[in-house]
């Protein structure tokens, strides 16, 4: 009985914390089983038994999000994913990075997940390939290519051909269904792993918390 029974109990508790986890489980405030619950989802979907990591295509496919430049740059981000799969630390380091993301952050990251060369400015070949994020086959948002390309035009202010940082964040402040992917992309996660309540409540917390720091 017992080593029929070893490989079940081994699938459903979680593997030691490393110093990413440990590091997570702290500005979190997260609970042992709140953490069960994580690993509970990361083993659903991640390769067989006993191997411990989770493919970076099978989670593109359970949160529902597209694989492209703006995704991938979470796992840039977190410096994680490129070997194409997420140790269970990686995966809740890329889900909680991007599902705690408010309006401010998120303006940041489209940056950062567009400027590629990380020189500062998002030049004309790195916004087609926003463009082509923004307008992937499927998509919700009803502004046209046309809008977009005047909105761009608009936008640089010094018609130098590329946006540095402030420029792109008065662009999506003046324009902000440009952003319903990236908001689109942030509902599926949460909803898919560990609900949409859990993640507002748990902004709250953390907010309050800082509060009663200062």
């Amino acid at each position: 009985l017992y080593t029929t029974t070893m490989p079940f109990f081994k699938k459903s508790i979680p593997p030691d914390n490393d110093e990413r986890m440990h590091k997570l489980e702290e500005l979190l405030g997260l609970t042992y089983s709140e953490k069960c619950k994580f690993w509970r989802i990361f083993s659903k979907y991640k390769h067989k038994y006993p191997r411990t990591t989770l493919a970076v295509e099978k989670f593109y496919q359970f949160c529902g999000i597209p694989s492209n430049q703006f995704s991938d740059g979470i796992f840039r981000l977190c410096d994680c994913g490129n070997d194409q799969s997420l140790t269970f630390s990686e995966f809740v380091a890329a889900v909680t990075t991007y599902c705690m993301f408010e309006k401010s952050h998120m303006y940041k990251y489209c940056f950062f997940a567009f400027d590629m060369d990380q020189n500062g400015f998002i030049d004309k070949n790195e916004i087609r390939d926003l463009q082509k994020c923004l307008f992937h086959k499927g998509h919700k948002y009803g502004n046209t290519k046309k809008a977009w390309a005047k909105a761009i035009y608009e936008a640089d202010k010094n018609k130098d051909g590329q946006l540095d940082f402030e420029e792109f964040e008065t662009l999506l402040k003046l324009n902000p269904m440009m952003l319903y992917p990236a908001w689109q992309m942030q509902t599926n996660m949460m909803q898919q792993i560990m609900g949409e309540t859990w993640w507002r409540q748990r902004r709250h917390k953390l907010a309050m918390d800082r509060k009663k720091k200062k």
